[in-house]
């Protein structure tokens, strides 16, 4: 599957440290927002962003 990159100047989410929904505009020159893209946590929608949230937290919950 291919990775989508947001449009420069294009709205992206992610979620923080918290496992709280962020939303930035996409600066492909910002080294945190590339760190983002490369593990993956860079959604196109706040609910794509909420369903990786939900699989970590169950992920998380049957580690713990």
């Amino acid at each position: 599957m291919k990775k989508w990159i947001p449009k420069q100047g294009g709205i992206f989410y992610c979620f923080d440290e918290y496992l709280e929904v962020c939303a930035d505009p996409w600066n492909g020159h910002f080294s945190s927002h590339i760190r983002l893209l490369n593990i993956g946590n860079c959604f196109r929608t706040k609910k794509q962003c909420c369903e990786a949230i939900r699989k970590i937290k169950k992920i998380l919950k049957e580690e713990g």
